[in-house]
């Protein structure tokens, strides 16, 4: 389904997204849940009381009655593939299958919340659809329910966005139909972890349910750990050897230049290494007055090096940078991560 103005958009930076392009679910709300304790009950107001039908045991059932989306084959598949009978009693409902009074309903915010969001698929996504589908490409739910995961966690927990992130450490999928293209998906992510009373939980365990036409698709669970952004970036600190040159890939947003005096001149990077770089330029180079020789990623990454030496080799132009500071080393590995893959091809750079 496409986006449109009846649904509400998510910002792509909330999901760890740099492009609306990327985002694939939209329109979220707070799913209403199948089976309820005390402890949440409490928290309702009679309105939404009203859903619900005690069963006895501090359990609460909505409308009297567990629902199901799918034949009991399908379901104790689910339950064979984790044991986790407790999902199958309490999960999130689809909003597609609830009563017609309820579709807009906003659940409110209670323990164990659930969230129902809806797939954005048009059939035209540039990565996902590169060739004609008949279906719905299982690896696309893998993405959408990676994104699901991270608007759930910043929307139920009292983490914020840009001062952590998730690493995951599986994500176990289980497929029971085809996803047809031409009619909509929902999905409704549940906490499975255990724990009630955490704010900022460690870890995570998230379900996130695929349905279509009343039907039970797909479940993907994720595990992971919430790490803040600075041990993160301390986790993946790299040590490059001297001597390694990497290529750079092709980015509009990579820039290389040569100060030379006052002026700069835009080159095109051919190779570089924590130890100098190759380039090449349609015009001569005053190797006198060659001083620094700057690489920057978009507006916010930039590098920049003192020049000892240059000369001419096979490829245009190498430059060997002096010893280079901590802070530069490091701005230049940052770099070099994000948009260089490792280069054999060091017998190329031989004195021309």
């Amino acid at each position: 389904m496409s986006l449109n103005d009846n649904f509400i958009a998510i910002e792509p930076g909330l999901l760890h997204k740099g492009s609306s392009d990327d985002v694939l679910i939209c329109n979220p709300r707070n799913a209403i849940l199948n089976s309820i304790s005390d402890l949440q009950y409490n928290m309702l107001d009679d309105y939404f009381r009203g859903f619900y039908i005690e069963q006895g045991g501090g359990v609460y059932n909505y409308n009297g009655g567990l629902f199901s989306l799918c034949p009991e084959g399908v379901l104790k598949s689910v339950t064979d593939y984790d044991g986790n009978q407790d999902w199958v009693d309490s999960r999130g409902i689809p909003f597609q299958i609830t009563e017609k009074d309820q579709a807009n309903t906003v659940f409110p915010n209670i323990v164990n919340c659930a969230t129902s969001l809806v797939m954005i698929n048009d059939a035209k996504h540039y990565y996902f659809y590169r060739k004609f589908h008949e279906h719905v490409p299982g690896v696309m739910f893998m993405e959408v329910a990676r994104q699901a995961v991270y608007y759930h966690l910043y929307t139920h927990t009292e983490h914020q966005c840009g001062e952590i992130t998730l690493t995951l450490d599986s994500m176990n999928s289980k497929f029971f139909a085809y996803a047809e293209l031409m009619y909509p998906i929902e999905l409704v992510v549940d906490d499975l972890a255990d724990h009630q009373k955490a704010n900022k939980p460690k870890h995570i365990h998230y379900r996130v349910s695929f349905y279509q036409c009343n039907k039970l698709l797909a479940v993907i669970d994720s595990k992971g750990a919430v790490i803040k952004l600075g041990t993160f970036k301390n986790i993946r600190n790299i040590d490059v050897p001297h001597g390694e040159w990497f290529a750079p890939l092709i980015r509009q947003d990579l820039t290389a230049e040569l100060l030379q005096g006052s002026e700069s001149t835009t080159v095109k990077l051919e190779q570089v290494s924590t130890d100098g770089a190759v380039f090449s330029i349609d015009t001569a180079v005053d190797f006198d007055n060659l001083t620094v020789f700057k690489v920057s990623l978009t507006a916010k990454m930039s590098f920049q090096a003192a020049v000892t030496s240059c000369c001419k080799v096979q490829q245009g132009y190498q430059v060997t940078f002096d010893e280079l500071p901590s802070s530069e080393e490091h701005a230049l590995l940052e770099i070099i991560k994000r948009a260089f893959i490792h280069s054999p091809e060091v017998a190329l750079l031989e004195h021309a």
